[in-house]
């Protein structure tokens, strides 16, 4: 039995030694609790009022519950984070991660070993020391291509399988087990709250991370802010505890985007400080088209095609994201009687949009029929278990939400915290549990988010939003908002640099200069130009490389006559475009 943990020292080079004979730790140092417990903490999340990460020690007492019971500090765990916990007097051993698993458990088993770890790539070095070599799996790259980035629970490796959402793992000199939360007792007791009483419940449940976050003395930590409502409920909380004045405010949106010019405007009227930059540091820039397009995806063994690589930089910067603010509301708003008499492969396409990679008649789809089918069928236990926990019909379908979200913003946020210590503080089960548990039409018009906002910050739910927020559902429970004009349009943008390391090497990357009819062509079809530009090139070299992939393998999973159809004409569209884009950067990192 080998559990490996990433413990985020990308600047170390990967070590590995023996507590026992059954237990590997990889990478970075385990320490000593006052009692003798071994622990290793992947991850950055609050527990309390307090924070857990790999940079500080963590309390004897938090140790002995992950040893004796490991459900109750699970569900305590706000944020991506695992801990392993080893008692080496009777044997036993915990890894225990957050309820949502965005910092997830991989499991390797063979007839010899059983591996656990929270790092693919740890996992793939420490099978190849041992006399194993994992294949890349084209089922992984079927799944991020039908369903979007980061697929759906799918490992990258065969052999490899990623742990469900609300399980962790004990292991014994007798063996290993897979332990899962009690589902339908928390859905069972959330359903008996009352909703002022639970919205209490979450508010505080929310507070207590942002009171942990306080604890760090940053010089300029960041939160994201855009147009949105989940930002800005982030904004709400801290400026109720008046910590603003602390932050850096970031957005991505290019100037004249409705993001941005929502970001500036909210920036003026408050005189918040905007962040010059993300506040990530990279050493490196891309010098092709091709790194530019698997460097995420190396970095992380195949589950993430944005986000960091091995070219970024360590900084001791925290950021503050919004991602999960989608669980305190419906993200499918699915019809109950729908999701009842549906199939799986129907829920499949309802969840994602029907979009063309999972949708169109038999025979049509990039991706194989037989695929999508068995993708179905093993998406859907999750909707079985919310429904067996007792959720009604479209709460389930938006638990398969949380368990998706996980494969994306989870992913993405474990990455980021190699480099900075990164942070979703709207990370709530009971957020998710009081909202899932909620009438349908109440989490369709966000009214748990934007009844947050208010105890927080009632004038951000007056100032205008990116788009119009307060639907007809939202109306069945409050009035609209009184409409207030955004003030302080005359005042200066304060803006400050985060934290950042300068880059070291700017390689000449050959770019296609854009031709007019690019440029209209973009302009029509509102599409990249950046990936517009690309595109031929992209058309090309995709067919290279087809030609080069098992056929039998492709065909399992892909609908190769749909693919080589896509790639026997210039590409018509915006869609086809991306997604050929998509497809090529996977199987580049397939093929290498």
């Amino acid at each position: 039995m080998s559990f490996l943990f990433d413990i985020h020292s990308p600047d170390e080079a990967t070590k590995g030694f023996a507590l026992d004979m059954s237990i590997t730790l990889v990478a970075g140092t385990a320490r000593q609790s006052p009692s003798g417990l071994t622990y290793v903490v992947a991850g950055f999340a609050a527990l309390g009022d307090e924070l857990i990460s790999p940079d500080d020690a963590v309390d004897e007492a938090v140790l002995r519950r992950a040893l004796e019971d490991p459900a109750a500090l699970s569900t305590e765990f706000h944020g991506g984070v695992a801990l392993f916990v080893h008692d080496s007097r009777t044997g036993r051993s915990v890894a225990v991660n957050d309820p949502f698993g965005a910092c997830s458990l991989k499991v390797y088993r063979d007839a010899r070993r059983t591996v656990v770890s929270t790092d693919l790539n740890l996992l793939y070095v420490h099978l190849k020391e041992n006399g194993v070599t994992l294949r890349k799996s084209i089922d992984h790259l079927a799944s991020m291509f039908a369903t979007g980035v980061g697929g759906f629970a799918s490992a990258p490796y065969e052999g490899v399988t990623i742990l469900p959402i609300g399980t962790w793992v004990t292991a014994t000199p007798q063996g290993m087990e897979v332990e899962e939360l009690d589902l339908g007792a928390l859905v069972s007791e959330w359903s008996d709250i009352e909703y002022d009483e639970g919205l209490d419940r979450v508010h505080a449940d929310i507070q207590g991370t942002f009171r942990a976050l306080e604890s760090r003395h940053d010089v300029a930590p960041i939160a994201h802010l855009t147009g949105g409502a989940d930002s800005r409920l982030v904004l709400s909380y801290l400026q109720a505890l008046g910590a603003e004045e602390r932050y850096l405010f970031y957005c991505s949106g290019h100037s004249g985007e409705t993001d941005r010019v929502v970001f500036e405007k909210l920036a003026r009227h408050f005189d918040l400080r905007a962040a010059i930059g993300a506040g990530v540091s990279v050493l490196r820039y891309p010098a092709s088209l091709e790194e530019e397009l698997t460097g995420p995806l190396d970095y992380s063994s195949g589950l993430n095609m944005s986000g960091p690589t091995k070219d970024w930089a360590r900084t001791d910067t925290m950021i503050l994201s919004g991602g999960y603010g989608e669980t305190f509301r419906s993200p499918y708003g699915a019809d109950p009687e729908l999701v009842l008499n549906s199939s799986p492969r129907e829920r499949l396409q309802f969840a994602w949009n029907n979009n063309l990679n999972v949708g169109g008649s038999p025979g049509s789809s990039y991706v194989a029929d037989d695929f999508i089918d068995a993708l179905a069928e093993a998406t859907d236990p999750i909707v079985q278990r919310g429904l067996d926990a007792g959720l009604s019909p479209d709460a389930a379908l938006d638990l398969l939400y949380v368990a998706r979200n996980r494969m994306f913003v989870g992913n993405l946020t474990y990455d980021h915290n190699d480099f900075v210590r990164r942070i979703d503080p709207l990370y709530s089960l009971k957020g998710a549990l009081f909202a899932l548990t909620r009438p349908l039409d109440l989490r369709k018009g966000n009214v748990i988010g934007f009844d947050l906002t208010a105890r927080n910050a009632p004038d951000l739910l007056r100032l205008p939003f990116d788009s119009e927020r307060f639907d007809e559902n939202y109306l069945r429970y409050r009035p609209r908002p009184e409409p207030l004009e955004f003030q302080g349009a005359d005042r200066s943008l304060r803006t400050a640099a985060p934290l950042r390391i300068p880059t070291r090497e700017y390689p000449v990357m050959y770019r296609p200069k854009p031709t007019p009819e690019q440029e209209k062509f973009a302009r029509e079809k509102k599409a990249s130009l950046r990936q517009v530009v690309w595109a031929e090139t992209v058309r090309a070299r995709l067919g290279q490389i087809l030609d080069k992939v098992d056929p039998a393998e492709f065909d399992r999973a892909f609908n190769v006559d749909v693919v080589r159809g896509a790639l026997a004409r210039p590409f018509p569209n915006r869609v086809v475009i991306r997604n050929m884009m998509t497809l090529y950067a996977l199987l580049q990192w397939y093929d290498h």
